[in-house]
């Protein structure tokens, strides 16, 4: 499970291991949580950023769905094929 589908509560609790320890063990605390070792060190890894620079943890927004169907990829393609030439401008005007 990666660090970004696990509950607030989840990642508070391996922020406080990893805060407590001044050489945590990935494998034990992901192993308490159920989760993996990549996302303990991976939550670690933003607190030491953090720490380091100053820069509070910014929340991830949900990333928005893809616009471009595979006809309008397929289309391009084409398009590009015969026109290769053809200015990024252009290609919007088409699409």
């Amino acid at each position: 499970m990666s660090s970004r589908h696990l509950s607030k509560d989840v990642k508070d609790g391996i922020r406080t291991l990893l805060e407590l320890d001044s050489k945590p063990n990935f494998r034990k605390i992901a192993a308490s949580f159920g989760t993996t070792s990549k996302s303990v060190a991976y939550i670690y890894k933003k607190m030491r950023k953090a720490r380091i620079i100053g820069v509070p943890e910014i929340a991830e927004t949900p990333r928005r769905p893809r616009s471009i169907t595979v006809d309008m990829e397929i289309a391009v393609t084409t398009l590009l094929d015969r026109a290769p030439y053809l200015y990024q401008d252009e290609i919007a005007d088409f699409i």
